[in-house]
């Protein structure tokens, strides 16, 4: 009951083996692949407000909010990107991709980083959004292994002005690295997982995501 009604959503951990489901509005879900391991904390937007998410969300206009914490386990060797994308082609009417379009338009305002792609005819390339992780990231802290990091469930505790100037592309500690453990969060305010819909863009009404992707999952 504290998890509140997320019936209409389905999350599976797909870096399990096999897949697993993952509750949202619940304690952290460990997951590992073969370059990161940690746990993640998934909050989302109920109705009415669940008591697991009030304090997340309660006078807040986000609709869901993702917090991981762990620690790369090889050091990447370019820009780590944070993004999703969909199994197949996407089939767009010239109304849906002009739909699509002023979407992505308003998107590029608020994240002018992010980068589009509606896949290739031929299949080598599958629709995605992505953006640079440490630009993107609302919060997000590095701590040496060894010393004890912030925990999830409250707001992290990366100050103001280093935010601010690790989204301009000035972070402080550089770039990711093994020997770390890094805790980071994104929410958003423009994507209804629930009802799968595009809510408050401005000057665009509420759209729903499946004359774009259909039922197709995605993948984060």
């Amino acid at each position: 009951p504290d998890a509140g009604d997320c019936s209409t959503l389905r999350v599976l951990n797909a870096s399990a083996d096999p897949p697993t489901v993952m509750h949202p509005n619940t304690p952290p879900i460990p997951f590992e692949t073969p370059n990161f391991r940690g746990k993640l904390l998934l909050f989302i937007r109920t109705q009415p407000l669940a008591p697991f998410v009030r304090a997340r969300f309660d006078g807040r206009q986000r609709m869901f909010e993702v917090q991981i914490q762990g620690e790369f386990l090889t050091t990447p060797s370019s820009t780590v990107y944070f993004g999703c994308q969909v199994p197949h082609q996407m089939s767009l009417s010239l109304i849906s991709r002009s739909l699509c379009g002023a979407i992505l338009r308003v998107l590029k305002t608020l994240a002018r980083e992010m980068h589009v792609s509606f896949g290739a005819a031929d299949g080598s390339e599958l629709p995605h959004i992505c953006y640079p992780l440490a630009s993107t990231m609302d919060k997000l802290v590095a701590t040496p292994l060894g010393q004890t990091p912030p925990p999830l469930g409250g707001d992290i505790p990366e100050p103001a002005d280093e935010a601010a100037a690790r989204k301009r592309g000035n972070w402080a500690h550089g770039t990711f690295r093994k020997g770390y453990t890094y805790t980071m969060s994104f929410h958003s305010a423009y994507v209804d997982l629930l009802t799968w819909e595009v809510v408050n863009l401005p000057g665009l009404p509420r759209l729903d995501l499946h004359q774009f992707w259909e039922a197709m999952p995605f993948t984060f």
